[in-house]
């Protein structure tokens, strides 16, 4: 009788530490969190949010690139001293996304991202002048409010 009393405590033992690790997985079925910075979603693909900032005191127009390959189908217009926000979604878990960014005075500036964040333009205030970029990741660094602007890598493709 003892015997079967600890086989059936083993099996509870078991069946609740199966339970505890399930519920650490989270998420189930739907959106989840990859890493750090992006959302997963087994259906939409992965979602990058992004903040293009613009702290510099001329226009800035943004083109995006998926994988510095496929282009979004306009460029992005930012006022000075302004952000706008982006959403990029259906992209594939290794996509990246590649700016290009002209300013008024002719000045250029590129670079890539691949998770949530912020995109940061800046007056370079050496005596070189010119305009800098600040890369800030993590979705802290994604601003609230302000315009979206929503664009599907599916489409892209």
């Amino acid at each position: 009788m003892q015997a079967n009393i600890f086989k059936r405590a083993l099996s509870l033992g078991a069946v609740v530490s199966a339970t505890a690790v399930l519920a650490g997985c989270g998420g189930g079925a739907g959106s989840a969190n990859y890493d750090d910075g992006t959302t997963w979603d087994p259906i939409n693909g992965k979602t990058i949010y992004r903040t293009l900032e613009n702290e510099t005191d001329m226009e800035v127009a943004v083109e995006l690139w998926i994988n510095d390959r496929e282009r979004v189908d306009r460029a992005i217009f930012i006022r000075p001293r302004s952000y706008i926000n982006v959403e990029i979604s259906g992209l594939e878990m290794r996509d990246y996304i590649t700016y290009y960014a002209e300013f008024d005075n002719g000045e250029r500036t590129e670079g890539s991202f691949s998770e949530d964040g912020a995109t940061v333009f800046k007056d370079n205030r050496s005596r070189a002048g010119g305009v800098t970029t600040e890369q800030v990741n993590g979705k802290a660094a994604v601003k609230t409010g302000g315009e979206t602007v929503k664009i599907s890598a599916k489409k892209a493709k």
